[in-house]
């Protein structure tokens, strides 16, 4: 049987519920009667099972009670969210209003909260924060039970006054954080919240959401290291991991069995990631060459983060036994720069992909330094700036054959790889594959463009053969050639 959902936009609304008729869930058990309550609210079940869709079963416990002395009732932001996740269960959604006349007459009474602006900040930020605070002389109140009323008193109302709520964010205190709201809405204040923290029931508190460098424009350079702007693997919901997964088919060529092997264990890094069992997700490809290895990061950066550069580092410059300081910075005091190639570029770059090419080179040293951050997920630089690299993908790419790579490369670092694999060489139809994809690639850049649009491509045929090149570098570079050789033939 299928029922309607019936929607709440504030808690305010709630108030003309008997309390004795009212529940509240979390989740979401299959022993209770829920027919002894006239309203049923699975705002927090739904939230939950969202995020742990192994669970939907346990919604059909509810089923059988709902009907005319029994109704679900949901925070407005989460209907679409259960009526795709129940279409069984729930076939429409209609305002509580419908069921409560009165709240009409609340709506028109305007006694709902104002929304408010929310600051967020990141978890990797909040050190620095309280630091910028504090350095600025700026009015901050972290709430901590029964202290906060004695630290409203010592404030100056005249100024901004910032309190962090994340701890009432993090346990859900809806009722606390309204009655925080309503008894200091006289106070011109700021509420700051830990982005990772935040949920979406909350929205209904908060008008905007913008981050706190939007109100101090200097924190930025106080928190230039930290890439909180970054999207991460882990963050892929179901749709946009089969939408990476069709762009890495689509653009990379040949090297199915990678294809598949990647597939597998990204899917498994990603529920370790969210269990805190694994920090990073890292692979090593072997191979010759021109053959694919470099364009995997790149295909993955672009994929996540199109607007940033890829962070690339070239081990082959990493073979002096002080090359670790090249990586993470000389230690203070040393005569030299002060700023590593990986420090400087996870501070600039924002890339949540980080690419180690000719990695055999490396020094011993800097292979036991990456052993420990695949082990740790995070590294200290010499200037004791921490960098978390939780959620972060680390490709590291090598021209050593398989052998040779268990021969050169240390067991202990082997073992922390969560995929080793070695490219083979493409066959005659996955090279032609590639060259029509450079082909399209440049068509549709050319019609982009006004001097080039009317420049046609159609009689382009190979005049070399394929079977004699293996490295894709070196088939585009021909592929371009022919293409300018035509560009210049009919521009002039």
């Amino acid at each position: 049987m299928s029922n309607v959902l019936y929607t709440y936009s504030h808690p305010d609304e709630l108030r003309y519920i008997n309390d004795e008729k009212y529940l509240k869930i979390s989740r979401l058990e299959s022993e209770f009667n829920y027919h002894q309550y006239d309203f049923v609210d699975i705002t927090n079940a739904i939230e939950h099972l969202y995020y742990n869709p192994q669970n939907k079963i346990l919604l059909q416990c509810l089923e059988e009670d709902l009907g005319e002395n029994c109704i679900a009732i949901i925070n407005e932001n989460f209907v679409d969210i259960a009526l795709n996740m129940y279409p069984t269960i729930f076939y429409t959604k209609a305002k509580l209003s419908e069921k409560i006349p009165e709240l009409n007459d609340l709506a028109i009474s305007n006694n709902f909260i104002e929304k408010r602006e929310l600051y967020y900040y990141y978890s990797d930020e909040k050190t620095n924060l309280f630091n910028y605070f504090d350095e600025n002389n700026i009015q901050f109140i972290d709430i901590d039970g029964l202290k906060i009323q004695e630290r409203i008193k010592n404030m100056n109302f005249n100024l901004d006054v910032l309190v962090d709520i994340t701890p009432l964010i993090k346990n859900k205190s809806t009722d606390l954080l309204e009655f925080f709201i309503r008894k200091l809405s006289f106070i011109n204040i700021i509420f700051v919240c830990e982005y990772e923290n935040y949920k979406n029931e909350f929205n209904m508190y908060f008008e905007n959401k913008v981050h706190i460098s939007e109100k101090y424009s200097d924190f930025v350079k106080v928190v230039e290291n930290d890439s909180w702007n970054i999207k991460k693997i882990v963050e892929l919901n179901n749709d946009e991991f089969d939408k990476l997964v069709n762009t890495m088919e689509n653009n990379l060529i040949g090297h199915n069995h990678f294809k598949t092997e990647f597939y597998k264990q990204l899917k498994q890094f990603k529920v370790l990631n969210e269990l805190n069992l694994k920090k990073i997700f890292s692979i090593f490809l072997l191979g010759d060459s021109g053959l694919g290895k470099t364009e995997v990061a790149r295909i993955l950066n672009k994929f996540l983060n199109e607007d940033f550069q890829l962070i690339k580092i070239n081990f082959g410059n990493y073979s002096s036994k002080d090359s670790i300081n090249s990586l993470i910075g000389s230690p203070r005091g040393y005569i030299g720069s002060e700023d590593g190639e990986l420090s400087l570029k996870l501070s600039k770059k924002h890339s949540g992909i980080i690419l180690c090419d000719e990695f055999e080179k490396a020094d011993s040293k800097i292979i036991s330094f990456f052993l420990e951050l695949l082990e740790e997920g995070k590294f200290t630089d010499s200037q004791s700036i921490e960098y978390d690299l939780n959620g972060y993908v680390i490709i590291f790419t090598s021209n050593l054959n398989r052998n040779d790579f268990l021969s050169n490369i240390p067991h202990e670092f082997q073992s922390r790889l969560d995929l080793i694999f070695e490219f083979d060489y493409l066959t005659s139809l996955e090279k032609e594959k590639f060259v029509s994809l450079e082909l399209e690639k440049i068509k549709n850049t050319m019609v982009k463009n006004p001097k080039y649009k009317n420049i046609d491509l159609s009689d382009f045929n190979l005049n070399f053969n394929l079977d004699e090149i293996n490295n894709l570098r070196d088939i585009q570079r021909r592929v371009y050639g022919q293409i300018i050789e035509i560009v210049i033939r009919d521009i002039e």
